[in-house]
């Protein structure tokens, strides 16, 4: 396995997961648990409404709400590296709420570790 990705997507101006997002980590924190040499990246992301500084926070409470499930779940902080983007990277049209819903998401990256020489 080279790399592999899921994602979570999120209600408007909502941060918390939902019970089916949890069922999804956990089982996401099993494999993780049973393969250590597996590292984790976690991109949040909102839709364009709002401004940036509160998109930005929003953002981040999203990735925080995966890595607090991930780290409660026995995978260890180190291992998990999480960024908010905001807005910075979205892409819908004005009003287009089909596009909002999906940028409204933490994306999760799992990849093998990489090896320091």
């Amino acid at each position: 396995m080279e790399q592999l990705a899921l994602e979570l997507f999120f209600d408007s101006n909502q941060g918390q997961l939902d019970e089916q997002d949890v069922l999804r980590l956990t089982k996401l924190s099993k494999y993780l648990n049973a393969h250590p040499e597996l590292n984790v990246q976690l991109h949040g992301f909102t839709d364009p409404r709002g401004n940036e500084q509160y998109n930005q926070k929003l953002s981040q409470r999203r990735v925080d709400a995966v890595k607090d499930s991930l780290v409660s779940q026995g995978i260890q902080d180190n291992r998990i590296d999480s960024r908010g983007h905001g807005s910075s990277l979205a892409s819908a049209g004005k009003g287009d709420e089909i596009a909002y819903s999906k940028q409204r998401s933490v994306k999760i990256e799992i990849s093998k570790a990489e090896i320091a020489l």
